[in-house]
């Protein structure tokens, strides 16, 4: 039996990113969706969607808000205890950056990317 996937650590840049627990990767497959007619199910439809990673930073004085506002075409690494390993590709941060004064100093973070390839 493996280990179970339960802690990542997210790489930008070949630099840890200082996350919560809780980090998200979508390995940006098709969705799949049935087509139902009158006489039942007949088949799917495909959808793409974007692979991402989302996580929540927290955030202290050694993590630039600027620097990750700038973040374009870059490879993003997640990382799972469980000794897997996926590679976020041409990536660039996706949302708006908002700080949030607490006791973990939360920053959500989503980045998508062109692909997403186990390593």
């Amino acid at each position: 039996m493996g280990a179970i996937t339960g802690r990542a650590f997210i790489k930008l840049e070949g630099k840890i990113l200082p996350t919560a627990n809780g980090a998200k990767l979508n390995y940006g497959n098709n969705e799949r969706a049935p087509v139902v007619g009158d006489q039942g199910v007949r088949g799917f439809s495909e959808k793409p969607t974007a692979p991402m990673i989302e996580a929540t930073i927290q955030h202290a004085k050694d993590v630039s808000l600027d620097a990750l506002s700038k973040v374009t075409d870059t490879n993003i690494t997640f990382e799972a205890d469980s000794g897997a390993t996926f590679i976020l590709s041409n990536a660039w941060l996706s949302n708006a950056l908002e700080l949030t004064a607490n006791e973990n100093g939360d920053l959500p973070v989503t980045f998508h990317g062109l692909s997403c390839e186990e390593a």
